[in-house]
């Protein structure tokens, strides 16, 4: 590993970074139930209903099996997409997002549900840094070409999720 932070850890710096829980809902793992072909790592769902994931890797290599996985993030349902990464790894991950930002698996012919990509880092001592979007990804950040806002259905389908989450680790305590 890259980092001593666990992914808790880090769900949390990333939380304390985006305004608290008090600002958004955040909810962790969100797979089962929500999306169809991977699993979030942490997502949160702004007041407005426009959901960001934030996709958690504690090392190269762990970033790297991301883009060798079958499923995709890009299931027309995200707003906004940032890998979270250790500052000590940002640069071969931004180098990598660069080369590699409209590849397959990722794609698949699929190029308006695909939503803006960043990479945040973070450091050993619990810093976040600002999101980093890729530039040729930049049009979109302020636009709704690809922003999907959720129904007030799926938000509650998610929170949902997140109290399930809540109750199942406090019940295994």
């Amino acid at each position: 590993m890259d980092t001593a932070l666990s992914v808790d850890k880090i769900q949390q710096l990333i939380i304390k970074y985006e305004g608290g829980a008090r600002a958004n809902v955040f909810v962790p793992n969100v797979s089962w139930g929500y999306f169809k072909s991977h699993e979030a790592d942490l997502v949160k769902i702004s007041k407005q209903g426009y959901m960001t994931e934030y996709e958690i890797k504690r090392s190269y290599s762990d970033f790297l099996a991301d883009f060798k996985k079958d499923g995709t993030h890009f299931e027309g349902k995200v707003a906004h997409l940032y890998y979270v990464v250790p500052e000590s790894i940002k640069d071969k991950c931004w180098e990598f997002l660069m080369q590699h930002q409209f590849s397959e698996p990722y794609l698949r012919g699929r190029y308006n549900l695909l939503p803006p990509v960043g990479l945040m880092f973070y450091s050993e001592n619990g810093r976040m840094s600002r999101p980093f979007i890729a530039p040729h990804l930049a049009r979109f950040t302020n636009s709704n070409d690809c922003d999907y806002r959720l129904y007030l259905e799926e938000q509650i389908a998610i929170m949902r999720l997140g109290l399930l989450r809540l109750w199942m680790k406090k019940e295994h305590k």
